[in-house]
């Protein structure tokens, strides 16, 4: 399937089916142009193509199911999700956002704040910079 444009990957309703839909997604990712989800239309729990073929529905009545809906849930990771403002976050890989790359890069960079003044405001007592 390698260099395939679209695969169509058709679900059965039950566990094993989001299991099996979900191991394809992780195989074959990056290997072919678009992967599409396809649910069949009848609601039975384990339902399959010949269900839903079987109740008089066509393949066009199939429902599309988001590739979102199978990206792993919180226990799945192996590790914690660091805080946004840990010291230890790794560099963001700008360089993967093409033409995207300079205008990320001059947003996210630190502010540049003017120099203070070291002298003291025109009349006032006040021994802190103006």
């Amino acid at each position: 399937m390698s260099g395939a444009t679209t695969v169509y990957l058709l679900m059965d309703a039950d566990d094993a089916g989001r299991n099996w839909v979900r191991n394809a997604i992780n195989a074959l990712s990056g290997r072919v142009g678009e992967l599409v989800v396809l649910h069949p239309a009848t609601n039975g729990m384990g339902d399959d193509i010949a269900d839903h073929l079987d109740s008089g529905h066509e393949l066009d009545d199939m429902e599309a199911i988001p590739l979102t809906a199978f990206w792993a849930v919180a226990e799945e990771w192996p590790d914690l999700p660091m805080p946004l403002d840990s010291p230890n976050l790794p560099a963001f890989p700008v360089h993967l956002l093409g033409s995207l790359s300079p205008m990320v890069r001059a947003v996210s960079a630190p502010p540049i704040s003017a120099p203070r003044s070291t002298r003291c405001c025109a009349g006032s007592a006040r021994s802190t910079p103006c």
